[in-house]
């Protein structure tokens, strides 16, 4: 006799513009807030659970962080307690990336004058704290960001931590989830007042460099990475030692010359600098019409109207100064303006971590703030723009880092114009952007070439590739359409019986009201069907069938299902010879 259990994780000042009749975002925070939350800092669109749609957590610096699993329909639930992200503490931000490429995401929670964290994902979207082995220091510094990059192209992601006032440290991975203190080796030794950091690769020579932003008048850092995880101070001669109370820091090509400019909030003007391409930049902050006044914190690039050209979302503390959150409209020529200040997005709270992800992937990107005001609930907004096309990729590496963290994708259309992106873990100011990058195509319908830099060394490119989806690329491999969980898909387990396959579907594994199940089967077998929740909880038995040699189709629990609460369940099917357990969601 054999047995078997087999448990599978795929899930089934002001100006106002031309548009301000157009309301391009509703306010859905009541989705995330439940009441207010004071002193949230950072917001990340992460997909914890790889069910393939984004899901938020919001690090608190007064209470504990909150992970809001993302249930589809504009829907979401908090489950922090229970997948062991619950943290109490001053959480300033959370950096996802895989530390240990087993192909999901793990965390990194920076605490301000507390121990920094590390936890582990054991699978499924469950987290163990790996903090006490993982070979980080904890020496109680004021960490306020957290930057993931594979900085000497190994494989694997290191992590570099930005402290106030204290030493900054670059961690190499070393690939067992533990981690070495190469701060000075690496060249980067900056002990000021660091408030925000990215990486990005502004020389177009395939290797992550880094730029700093500082508090209290300390010029900001521009460092050049030689390729190997060395790095150079270039601040001066790029013309980026910016003296000014420096926040938050994004990266985009706003010309769409194929050249990452670069964007600082500060407390009163903001500056853009723009890519010349020789390694230098130039300030265009009052001509672009991009320097807003206010208390500047979270930005991030994004395309919010499918345009095809970056537009800028800025969170500002209006508490601290007058001035509501901003969404910079690019209009062309470097050129930008705000949209209506009317709009749901131009909030005045005490706005900080900002972030971008389409959570329901309709083709437009959808924007979460987190704010930290003694009032306030965090904001959560839904793009609904449903003009112009798009296109988007979520890609995973092999040779490169599994999170393909660093990676570039350039997608070539319209006889020569381009737009560029590159996969980052961290976003603006304590928060993070969604893994799948997004590009606006206005009218465009076919993509000539979408050619993908990896980390390694590799470059693919693909031809005449269709818009309005988004695709899926492992390293190496062809490029595909990525399944979307809102939608109906299948899930096959495949079993070995005395030498034969026994088949075991579920269709969809998103479920609404009742399971659908297709199985294949060698010999007539009788299968007993039954329920389980989380906990592995016997929730309800559905019945036992005795079904012949073949393929069958049928439904299972329509008196059980619509019973059951929202939520992940397990689906047992089980013989006096195996046990067959298949993951399913119930979402309405």
């Amino acid at each position: 006799m054999k047995f078997y259990v087999y448990l599978l994780s795929i899930l089934l000042i002001v100006t106002f513009n031309s548009n301000a009749q157009i309301q391009h975002y509703d306010d859905i925070s009541s989705t995330i807030a439940y009441g207010t939350q004071t002193g949230c800092r950072g917001a990340s669109f992460i997909d914890f659970d790889g069910d393939g749609d984004d899901d938020i957590y919001i690090t608190k610096r007064d209470g504990r962080n909150l992970l809001y699993e993302n249930l589809g329909n504009e829907q979401f639930r908090e489950i922090a307690h229970s997948r062991g992200l619950s943290y109490t503490g001053k959480s300033f931000l959370s950096t996802w990336g895989d530390f240990d490429n087993d192909g999901d995401l793990d965390v990194f929670i920076g605490n301000y004058q507390e121990r920094n964290l590390i936890f582990r994902n054991v699978g499924d979207g469950y987290f163990v704290n790996e903090s006490a082995t993982a070979g980080i220091e904890f020496k109680n510094e004021r960490t306020v960001t957290v930057m993931l990059s594979d900085v000497d192209r190994d494989g694997f992601v290191d992590i570099f931590v930005g402290n106030f006032y204290a030493k900054n440290i670059l961690y190499r991975n070393n690939g067992d989830f533990t981690f070495m203190d190469i701060s000075e080796d690496a060249g980067l030794t900056d002990i000021k007042y660091t408030m925000g950091a990215m990486f990005l690769d502004y020389d177009n020579d395939g290797d992550s460099d880094l730029y700093i932003t500082h508090d209290n008048t300390d010029s900001n850092l521009l460092y050049q990475n030689d390729g190997a995880g060395h790095f150079t101070d270039v601040s001066v001669e790029a013309g980026v030692a910016l003296e000014a109370l420096g926040m938050g820091t994004d990266f985009g090509d706003i010309n769409n010359d194929g050249l990452l400019d670069i964007y600082v909030a500060n407390l009163f003007e903001n500056v853009m600098y723009i890519n010349n391409g020789d390694g230098t930049f130039s300030d265009i902050s009052v001509r672009s019409r991009t320097d807003d006044y206010g208390m500047g914190w979270g930005i991030t690039f994004l395309d919010f109207n499918n345009d095809s050209r970056q537009d800028i979302y800025i969170a500002n503390d209006s508490y601290f100064s007058p001035y509501p959150n901003v969404l910079y409209q690019n209009i062309g020529g470097n050129y930008f303006q705000p949209v209506d200040l009317g709009e749901p997005v131009c909030s005045e709270m005490g706005g900080y971590g900002t972030a971008t992800a389409d959570i329901d992937r309709d083709g437009f990107l959808d924007l979460v703030v987190a704010n930290a005001g003694r009032n306030d609930s965090n904001q959560l907004f839904k793009n609904r723009n449903t003009e112009r096309n798009y296109f988007g990729i979520k890609m995973e590496g092999v040779q490169s880092n599994r999170s393909a963290i660093g990676t570039r994708v350039e997608i070539h259309y319209n006889n020569g114009e381009i737009q560029i992106d590159e996969v980052t873990a961290g976003t603006g100011y304590t928060s993070q952007n969604s893994f799948r990058l997004h590009f606006g195509l206005n009218a465009i319908e076919t993509i000539d070439q979408v050619v993908v830099k990896w980390p390694s060394g590799l470059h693919q490119t693909f031809t005449d590739i269709a818009a309005n989806e988004y695709y899926y690329l492992k390293e190496g491999h062809t490029i595909e359409i990525e399944p979307d969980p809102n939608k109906n898909s299948s899930t096959t387990a495949t079993i070995d019986i005395n030498d034969d396959t026994f088949s075991f579907y579920l269709l969809p594994n998103i479920v609404n009201h009742q399971l659908n199940i297709a199985l294949s089967i060698t010999e007539k077998t009788s299968l007993q069907w039954s329920v389980y929740d989380i906990t592995g909880k016997h929730l309800a038995s559905l019945g036992t069938k005795t079904l012949t040699k073949g393929r069958h189709n049928f439904t299972l629990g329509q008196n059980v299902i619509p019973k059951l609460a929202d939520g992940l369940y397990f689906l047992s099917m089980e013989t006096n010879d195996f046990v067959l357990t298949e993951k399913f969601i119930l979402k309405r």
